[in-house]
C-alpha cells in the first residue's frame, strides 16, 4: 500500500507540472514506478564528519538533478539533506 500512495503522489506532481524522471532507457516520464523511482538515489549518502572540536557535522553526497526532482515530487524538503557536499573536481563557491 505504501508503495501505491508514493506512485500516485509522484505520478500526479509530475502530471501536474508537466515533468518526468528517469524511467525505462532513462527517458524521462511521469508514469515512473515506485521502484524506479527508488532507483535514483543508490548514490545519495549521509555520511557524518567529526571535526578537531569535537563537533560533529551531517553532509549528503551524491544529490544531483534527477534526485532533487525526485524529491520535489515526493514532497521531500531538501532541507533534510542539507549540506549537501560537493563532488570530487567541483568548483566550490
Amino acid at each position: 500500500m505504501t508503495w501505491s500512495i508514493i506512485q500516485r503522489t509522484v505520478r500526479a506532481h509530475l502530471t501536474a507540472t508537466n515533468t518526468g524522471l528517469p524511467y525505462h532507457r532513462n527517458k524521462p516520464s511521469a508514469n515512473i514506478t515506485t521502484r524506479f523511482l527508488f532507483e535514483l538515489f543508490p548514490g545519495v549518502q549521509t555520511v557524518v564528519i567529526d571535526d578537531s572540536n569535537g563537533r560533529r557535522e551531517k553532509q549528503t553526497l551524491g544529490l544531483e538533478q534527477w534526485q532533487v526532482k525526485a524529491c520535489a515530487a515526493l514532497g521531500t524538503s531538501l532541507g533534510a539533506f542539507k549540506p549537501v557536499m560537493p563532488r570530487a573536481g567541483d568548483n566550490i563557491r
